[in-house]
């Protein structure tokens, strides 16, 4: 580097034939003076010039100095000034002068640079801290990453331990008992022929329930696990669950109870998903407990305008949990332990997907547990209230028919019209079932109609743009008919647009004879709530539960009486067997308008008969045929086959106990899922 920066160009100056005492005082004060004459540079005087001499003229006070150019670099510079002892050197460039560099100054940069110098070393020394943290950080890491992935593939080798063994006794069940019906069928009565196949299916049910587990938590792993709010009652199905789960409670002498708060009312929430969460969290607890209690509770915490926040739990007095256990238990593929090691079975998914499934949902699982003294899991759920709209279920006594009325009932589904009809003129009114295709409104103008009893999605048109066309009629009478909206598609955005078109009630499929008795007598306008009602749609896959909700056919058959309503069901294959021929067709044929329609129709018919999983299986394919997505219709549909065979062989079995000695017996296949493409 050269001295160019430190050149300090503004410097005082005298002349040549000054007096020494008159430029004294300045030269003590400045250090230095420039001398000239006439303008031209004769050189520097510096104070150390004077001191011991005692001359009058400045001009014989000069002693010949060395020069340098302004380039030099600041080493020979300071060591030109070191070996002359001068504090000040001139600068000239082509013989005139420029200005005059100090050692002062050179020195001043020179400890400048020695403390950039040191702050840069300070900086790559830090630089190099951080970088040996970082590396640190990031062996510990992988040193943390290796024993997880150690301990995965113990708990894998484990779980494939489990799993295998979970497998083989189904199997051997499955294939012992198919040798000996393969040998023994024509010696086996009907009853004993019956309780095979039974077995068979149990057995069948336990593999397909291993397989649905697996699959569930590699859908949710993958981000396809969503949730799809509609209108239910939390309390009626916490106590639907814990009533179809005490059967096997008390295989293992265990009692389960409901404790529910009975002012929740209805709000907007994933019964699938919460039904699944409860099951599973109820098998875990009966799996460790015998000749226990098992209390599964609901709890209202807190409640804000349009939203509840629910404190759901189960717990037991079983054998506990170490807190060893706890520190893996949420963790796929891991087994609880138990004394003993027959009970201690299942592929170790259940808690991995409830706890996955909560967080889905916004909430947070919880355990509680001390070894020998039981366990109590517990989460809570933020839920918007849901008011104006009924739950999918609820189940009371019956109240009485009212006054009759003329109804015009637009429903494309065959069976819906046919129970709904039923319904209807059981109760003494007059049914009009135009074609659903056929527009209604030349209907209502020329019969006489108290009630609209309409769906939302129709063939070729719109529910809710019949809603808008009655609405806008120029006849006030006509205009404001009652109109009540029954349906399948729950979605709260499909709700919400029927509400805002004019319509007075909305009822969701399956029907139910007591509100539907309300809508008709009483069809108050209810005001919609945006914030209950605008959540988004979501993907629904068919969930792990029964295939058959026998409480809404024992309400079906004390609707219409057990014959008529046997009648009807024995039609579900026909209608089931044709919307499969239909949908699949429509799907080779790249035709989403059909598809969506017919597995509408469907849902409705699965929905009324108890088919829940069957019917939310359908919506969702007609919600995704409507969004045309070609790539997962197929896969739909397929699942759609194999959910009716389930939903098919389970309502034979149950109208066979209702005593119909006409249901098919179920194939040994029916378990099997195949391809239909």
């Amino acid at each position: 580097m050269t001295i160019d920066t430190l050149i300090r160009h503004s410097c005082p100056t005298v002349d040549a034939l000054t007096g020494i005492h008159a430029v004294e005082d300045l030269l003590l004060e400045q250090g230095f003076l420039v001398v000239t004459r006439v303008g031209r540079f004769l050189g520097v005087l510096v104070a150390d010039d004077i001191l011991d001499r005692g001359h009058t003229l400045v001009a014989d006070c000069l002693r010949p100095k060395p020069t340098i150019a302004r380039h030099e670099p600041i080493k020979r510079v300071f060591g030109l000034m070191k070996t002359h002892r001068l504090p000040v050197l001139a600068v000239v460039e082509a013989d005139r002068f420029v200005g005059v560099v100090t050692q002062t100054a050179i020195l001043e940069h020179l400890a400048e640079q020695g403390e950039t110098f040191e702050k840069t070393i300070a900086a790559h020394a830090h630089e190099l801290w951080l970088l040996n943290q970082s590396l640190q950080t990031q062996i510990a890491e992988r040193k943390r990453a290796e024993a997880r992935a150690t301990a995965a593939n113990l708990a894998k080798s484990r779980f494939l331990a489990n799993f295998s063994h979970e497998i083989r006794t189904p199997l051997h069940i499955i294939l012992g008992l198919s040798q000996i019906l393969s040998e023994q069928l024509e010696d086996l009565s009907r009853e004993r022929l019956t309780d095979r196949l039974n077995r068979i299916r149990a057995a069948g049910h336990h593999l397909l329930g291993l397989v649905e587990e697996m699959l569930d938590l590699a859908r949710i792993e993958a981000g396809h696990g969503q949730t799809r709010p509609v209108p239910m009652e939390p309390d009626r199905l916490l106590r639907d669950v814990v009533a179809w789960f005490q059967e096997e409670a008390s295989k293992r002498g265990n009692r389960v109870e409901a404790l529910v708060d009975d002012t929740i009312g209805t709000v907007l929430a994933d019964p699938l998903r919460l039904r699944q969460i409860l099951l599973n969290l109820l098998a875990n607890a009966n799996r460790f407990t015998e000749n226990g209690e098992i209390i599964a509770h609901i709890q209202r915490l807190s409640s804000e305008p349009g939203q509840n926040r629910l404190l759901f739990s189960v717990e037991d007095t079983g054998i506990g949990i170490s807190e060893e256990v706890m520190q893996t238990l949420f963790d796929p593929f891991i087994l609880g332990e138990h004394p003993d090691t027959e009970n201690a079975c299942g592929a170790g998914l259940g808690l991995a997907i409830c706890k996955t499934l909560v967080d889905m949902m916004g909430g947070s699982l919880q355990v509680e547990s001390r070894p020998l003294e039981g366990s109590r899991f517990e989460f809570t759920l933020t839920c918007p209230t849901a008011p104006g709209l009924r739950p999918t279920e609820t189940v009371a006594s019956l109240l009485p028919p009212q006054r009759a009325l003329s109804i015009l009932l637009v429903e494309d589904d065959a069976l819906s019209q046919a129970l709904l009809t039923e319904f209807l003129m059981g109760d003494g009114h007059r049914v009009i079932t135009p074609d659903p295709s056929q527009d209604p409104l030349p209907i209502l103008q020329e019969e006489t109609v108290d009630l609209l009893l309409t769906d939302l999605r129709l063939p070729d048109r719109d529910g809710i743009d019949i809603i808008r066309a009655v609405r806008a009629l120029p006849d006030p009478r006509l205009a404001g008919l009652p109109i009540v909206v029954l349906t399948a598609d729950a979605a709260p955005e499909r709700l919400q647009a029927a509400l805002a078109a004019g319509a007075n009630t909305l009822l969701t499929k399956p029907v139910d004879l007591n509100h539907l008795r309300r809508a008709l007598t009483c069809p108050a306008r209810h005001a919609p709530n945006d914030d209950a009602l605008l959540q988004p749609a979501a993907d629904h896959t068919l969930e792990r539960m029964p295939p058959l909700h026998t409480e809404i056919l024992e309400r079906g058959a004390l609707s219409l009486g057990r014959d008529r309503f046997r009648e009807i069901c024995r039609k579900f294959h026909a209608v089931e067997a044709e919307a499969l021929r239909e949908m699949t067709q429509a799907c080779l044929n790249g035709d989403h308008v059909t598809l969506s329609h017919v597995a509408h129709r469907i849902s409705g018919s699965a929905a009324h008969l108890g088919m829940t999983p069957l019917s939310q299986l359908a919506e969702s394919l007609a919600n995704e045929a409507q969004a045309a997505l070609p790539e997962r219709c197929a896969s739909r549909v397929q699942d759609f086959a194999h959910a009716a065979r389930l939903a098919r062989e389970a309502l034979d079995q149950w109208m066979r106990t209702m005593g119909d000695e006409n249901a098919p017996l179920p194939g040994r296949s029916s378990w099997k899922k195949e391809s239909i493409f």
